[in-house]
């Protein structure tokens, strides 16, 4: 029998267990008890109880819903905090960074709070979303895989490359062996990963555009993982990543780590167009913001601004994404590359959905 009783969790009362659940979740990197998670799209979440767990141990944290609470005027006397966590940091950097992300992740909540449109609407996925089955599941992924270019960098075989190797400058931006690295990783991990572009173990991550995968939905996010985990263990690891002269050039164009693409995509959305543009957008969202910036502006030196594609007609944008061949000028370098390669594998209502969509935001921008 122990001395004294353990604590086992700090308990917060609250008008909205979930939203705060969210909020902390995200922002310490916590998991829910197994009966916690939010339910699937559609369904009521009723539970007026909820715990997170620290994947590294230590007191949890829970939410409990109650109409009572009256929200602090800190610092303001009026209604006092009655109760807050303090937290640490190593570095004024590191400060400055995780305030940022509180602050983005209060914005988030408030939009929803408002019924703004969210950056990802969970109903909305690539066709074939709706998969009934895990072979059709498996096969989501499989395309996905294709369409979000993960072959590209790690190989059809996923067991990685080294993508720069004909640009020796750049450095050497190595995809790793996804086959030795996805077995570290929980998919609670995956998922960590993919939405805020936090590594397992904390490092600095460069280059894959978690920025733009945060904004899949959680049908178009499962299928893909779940290819993902279909290839077995194979071949060597890659060392990691050197980054050369124009690497440090890109740095200058304003690419950042992962952890800095993500809260700055997730602060500057692509514009809402309208309900008939929601496809076009989180399908744009998910694809051409990679290369084309988080609001499809271009980096300078690097993509232009897709207000060029008011200069294109329809058939002639259905004509780029299948064929590779400009408008300009046949051969588009890395565009027309992507197109033959990467897009030409999505369906014609994906390609009318980004068309209608990048066409319909550069006509806005002209007026």
């Amino acid at each position: 029998m122990a001395d004294y009783p353990r604590i086992a969790q700090v308990v917060l009362d609250t008008k909205d267990a979930r939203g705060l659940a969210e909020f902390y979740r995200r922002l310490f990197g916590l998991e829910y008890r197994e009966s916690d998670t939010p339910p699937p799209p559609g369904e009521p979440d009723d539970l007026d109880w909820l715990v997170l767990r620290n994947p590294h141990g230590g007191p949890q944290l829970a939410f409990q819903q109650t109409e009572g609470v009256q929200p602090s005027t800190w610092p303001d006397a009026s209604v006092p905090q009655m109760f807050h966590l303090d937290t640490v940091v190593a570095t004024k950097a590191e400060l400055e960074t995780q305030k940022q992300r509180a602050l983005l992740l209060v914005l988030t909540a408030c939009r929803q709070e408002k019924h703004e449109p969210a950056a990802t609407a969970a109903a909305i996925t690539f066709d074939g979303g709706d998969y009934a089955n895990a072979a059709a599941k498996l096969a989501h992924g499989k395309r996905l895989a294709l369409v979000l270019d993960c072959t590209g960098c790690h190989r059809a075989d996923l067991q990685g490359q080294n993508v720069t190797r004909d640009d020796p400058k750049y450095g050497e931006m190595n995809a790793p062996n996804l086959t030795l690295k996805l077995p570290e990783y929980s998919d609670a991990e995956f998922v960590k990963l993919m939405h805020d572009g936090e590594p397992k173990d904390g490092r600095e991550f460069w280059f894959m555009p978690v920025e733009t995968f945060q904004f899949l939905s959680d049908r178009d996010r499962d299928a893909l993982l779940a290819y993902l985990r279909k290839f077995k263990p194979a071949g060597k690891q890659l060392p990691p990543i050197r980054k050369g002269k124009g690497f440090y050039e890109d740095v200058e164009r304003g690419f950042g780590n992962s952890t800095q693409q993500v809260a700055r995509y997730r602060a500057e959305p692509l514009p809402d167009l309208g309900e008939q543009h929601a496809k076009g957008r989180y399908l744009a969202q998910a694809v051409c913001a990679a290369c084309h910036n988080s609001q499809l502006q271009g980096y300078p030196g690097f993509t232009p601004n897709l207000d060029i594609a008011g200069a294109y007609s329809a058939a002639e944008l259905e004509t780029l994404l299948t064929t590779g061949k400009g408008k300009s000028k046949p051969d588009l370098g890395m565009m027309s590359e992507m197109s033959r390669d990467v897009f030409s594998h999505f369906t014609p209502a994906e390609r009318q959905a980004i068309i209608g969509y990048v066409k319909a935001r550069a006509d806005r921008n002209a007026k």
